[in-house]
């Protein structure tokens, strides 16, 4: 059915036929003519293999496996060189822009270390912009070995050595070490860190580090309109 622009009359398999003048009945008449399955996805089909009952069907069957793998395999490298295509076609614009964030990135990181001081008074380790937090963070400690002594080796040696032997304070190392290989055990290291003192430390060969790490944390709002802007300018 075909509504005239007009709105006063519709073609229906070739019969004019008059519509009713009334607004209300009018509208009545085209929102009950509206299609309202279009637009919507089809109904993904039940996976349920067929019933072969004779060898001629088996073999009409292979027959159409074999042209179905071949279409697939045609319509994969197809697939696979439009994408080559788009890829090539992008290439030069995403490295422009992936230096230009990187030389970005390290100008920023440049003058925040050059002024820190001016930047992040007393503790403080981040400030807000408009776009987002600059900040310094400290990643989680972690266990270094001391010297060229190996992980295995000082396993061994913390299996008898003891602080403190006979008093209250006594410390036995042994807890710091996983027995079936022997190994330091790093995560009950790190649990105590704070207990130990610098010369225990270097008794045991073990030392606790960490690194300071510079990033720049984008709103979220404004990494989602960046987004839009820069699908919007493909």
């Amino acid at each position: 059915m075909i509504i005239n622009p007009n709105g006063q009359t519709a073609m229906t398999y070739g019969k004019q036929t008059a519509l009713p003048q009334t607004k209300q009945t009018k509208d009545e008449y085209m929102i009950s003519n509206i299609d309202t399955t279009a637009g919507k996805r089809p109904k993904k089909e039940k996976f349920k293999p067929a019933v072969l009952l004779t060898r001629e069907a088996m073999e009409a069957t292979v027959n159409d496996y074999k042209r179905l793998k071949l279409e697939h395999v045609s319509l994969m490298a197809k697939m696979e060189s439009e994408k080559t295509a788009v890829e090539k076609r992008y290439e030069e614009r995403i490295n422009t822009v992936a230096r230009d964030i990187e030389s970005g990135f390290a100008s920023v990181h440049n003058y925040c270390v050059t002024h820190r001081s001016e930047l992040l008074p007393g503790d403080r380790k981040s400030f807000e912009t408009v776009a987002g937090t600059v900040k310094f963070y400290d990643t989680p400690h972690r266990v270094e070995v001391r010297g060229k002594e190996t992980l295995g080796a000082l396993a061994k040696r913390l299996l008898g050595l003891v602080f403190n032997a006979g008093t209250p304070e006594e410390v036995s190392c042994d807890k710091y070490v996983r027995e079936a290989d022997p190994t330091v055990n790093k995560d009950a290291l790190l649990a105590d860190r704070t207990r130990f003192t610098d010369e225990q430390l270097k008794a045991m060969g073990v030392r606790f580090e960490q690194d300071e790490i510079f990033a720049i944390d984008l709103k979220s709002d404004l990494a989602e309109g960046d987004k839009t802007n820069a699908e919007n300018a493909a």
